[in-house]
């Protein structure tokens, strides 16, 4: 991070050839945390039951999502993972749920459930299980 300050000259005292001279700089790092990662803390269908079809829309709830723009990826040891977002599946977004349509994008199994939201760049909830069912 780079700070800069003013020698606090008046501008009648200054003089052509001065501006180069006219600030301090000082380097500085901090660490700065802006948001954390969003949690997830259940996951059901569309009719929030916990059984999940190939089919269904999955909602997501918990906080620290995004209203605007949220990435769902479902992972699986079998199948590798299925990234949905506002492009290809996500059709809503709150602050503490997401929904996002399967449209048979996953095959019967057990999967884990993270989210990403815009705020968090490549930070993901953590690992939340689900078993998807035909």
């Amino acid at each position: 991070m780079r700070i800069v300050a003013s020698k606090g000259l008046k501008p009648s005292m200054r003089q052509a050839g001065d501006f180069c001279n006219e600030f301090l700089t000082q380097d500085t790092s901090a660490t700065v945390q802006i948001y954390a990662a969003p949690e997830v803390t259940a996951v059901t269908n569309q009719n929030y039951l916990t059984t999940i079809h190939t089919t269904d829309t999955l909602v997501a709830f918990g906080y620290g999502f995004s209203w605007v723009s949220n990435q769902v990826q479902l992972v699986s040891q079998v199948y590798g993972t299925v990234t949905l977002n506002n492009a290809n599946g996500i059709t809503y977004n709150s602050y503490s749920q997401v929904n996002a349509s399967l449209a048979g994008c996953c095959a019967p199994g057990n999967w884990t459930v993270q989210v990403s939201n815009e705020y968090s760049g490549s930070a993901n909830s953590a690992a939340y299980p689900i078993t998807i069912v035909q």
